[in-house]
């Protein structure tokens, strides 16, 4: 099945579940879109592909919104050229962290502004008439991160409770008008949408608008959420790679799709463990007592510990759990987190059977127990042989992938796709997550 996926707002935390090979939460696209993505591999023409267009309910997909509620959120200066980026969500679906939660229709745009030079700690929502385009100045919004999405529940299966949709990425041109008086704004927005399926091919155009009046308050999006109480999760399942003295594994017990992506509730704990650097891996490093170090302080890893948990600025407002650290699903794609900075993990080892034992503590002073069992070599991708070789693990995902300042490093032959599904190159990237395929696999890297 394939996906259209959300922006950067609801994959927190890839760039700590790309090290495990387990990828972040996706928007669960419906099985009949497969219908539309062979239509477009025969290459009908597009008047043709509109009336394939499978139905919303009765009706064709919504592109036109009367928001009942709205939100924004401030990122700084994302393109580091002296101005001040802001989301804002118009939503009919419900809001939460940036996420619709309900059915309905969502308008999530990018919009660039000048430099607030106030006195507030939190800028407030800018105003005046925001131009579509790709150039990162004040007074636009931003294309590639401004989409409509028309949601609801999956016709398919009426007890499923994932939402599905249809995302429409606005093209150039159009316009967001925002004003205020007396603390009420008024924000319309019209723009050409386009419906892409994930190699980048348009399906559907439309135009689409969105109208709200009234207050909108401030939403921190990436905040962070923590567990709320103790933990003890079950771990059937474990996906792990190594390079240069760091075990980064994952152990899960989340239902994923078959390109890896979580698409239901459940738990996820990734370890980040330091052992002495050998070429190839050398399992019998990992059988020790690890304790938690600060990896930002330190300024690199200490061998016989592990990395403790901590809720990083990756970007301009873009905030991930790094580190070891617990994050608890719940139906929507939204997650609580566990931040371990205390306690020990403990690995034993028994021929090819190796055991984790988990007792950690988070700032809250909530405990994290559980423990794993298994024949660990099967679920290690080994980064740092020379030959490529990896082991359990099909050779295509074998060579390096990750995102670096306004660059992707990837094999010759890799794909890479923006969160629209547009095919990017690898160099001159604008910050944000990106989707790496390598053969049949597929991960999520994060470009400064």
């Amino acid at each position: 099945m394939k996906h259209f996926y959300l922006t950067a707002l609801s994959v927190a935390a890839a760039i700590t579940l790309n090290a495990a090979q387990v990828q972040p939460w996706a928007l669960k696209t419906p099985s009949w879109l497969q219908t539309q993505q062979n239509v477009v591999s025969a290459k009908l023409p597009a008047a043709d592909i509109k009336t394939m267009l499978p139905t919303r309910s009765a009706e064709e997909p919504q592109t036109d919104l009367e928001a009942s509620e709205a939100s924004y959120y401030y990122l700084g200066d994302l393109f580091q050229n002296g101005t001040d980026c802001y989301y804002i969500f118009l939503s009919s679906a419900g809001i939460r962290k940036g996420n619709p939660t309900d059915e309905g229709q969502m308008l999530r745009a990018l919009i660039v502004a000048e430099k607030y030079t106030g006195s507030e700690q939190i800028p407030p929502l800018p105003t005046g008439t925001f131009a579509g385009e790709v150039s990162g100045e004040a007074g636009t919004y931003y294309p590639d991160n401004t989409e409509f999405m028309d949601i609801f529940f999956n016709p398919d299966d009426p007890e499923d409770p994932t939402l599905v949709g249809y995302v429409y990425q606005a093209a150039e041109g159009g316009s967001i008008r925002i004003a205020e008086k007396d603390g009420k704004y008024t924000v319309q927005a019209v723009f050409t949408g386009d419906l892409l399926d994930e190699n980048g091919n348009s399906l559907d155009t439309a135009e689409c608008t969105a109208l709200y009046s009234g207050e909108i308050k401030y939403d921190d999006i990436h905040g962070y959420t923590p567990l709320g109480g103790d933990a003890a999760p079950v771990f059937p399942n474990c996906s792990g790679r190594y390079s240069q003295g760091l075990y980064s594994i994952a152990f899960y017990n989340v239902p994923l799709d078959e390109d890896g992506f979580i698409i239901g509730a459940g738990d996820l704990l990734n370890c980040e463990i330091y052992t002495d650097e050998s070429n190839p891996m050398n399992l019998e490093d990992l059988v020790d007592t690890f304790e938690p170090f600060d990896a930002f302080e330190v300024g690199g890893g200490i061998p016989g510990k592990f990395v403790e948990g901590v809720w990083y600025e990756v970007y301009g407002g873009y905030f991930a759990p790094v580190g070891t650290a617990l994050m608890a699903y719940d139906a929507s794609g939204d997650y609580k987190t566990g931040l371990a900075t205390g306690g020990t993990i403990d690995v034993t080892r028994e021929g090819d059977i190796f055991t984790f034992k988990f007792n950690l503590t988070t700032p809250e002073g909530d405990k994290i127990t559980s423990s794993w069992t298994g024949e660990l070599a099967k679920f290690m991708t080994d980064m740092s042989d020379p030959s490529g070789s990896v082991q359990g693990v099909n050779p295509d995902t074998a060579a390096p992938v990750y995102g670096g300042q306004g660059c992707i490093v990837a094999p010759a032959d890799a794909l890479i796709f923006n969160t629209q599904g547009a095919v990017t190159g690898s160099t001159d990237l604008t910050p944000g997550i990106y989707i790496v395929k390598t053969g049949s696999k597929a991960v999520k890297v994060v470009v400064k």
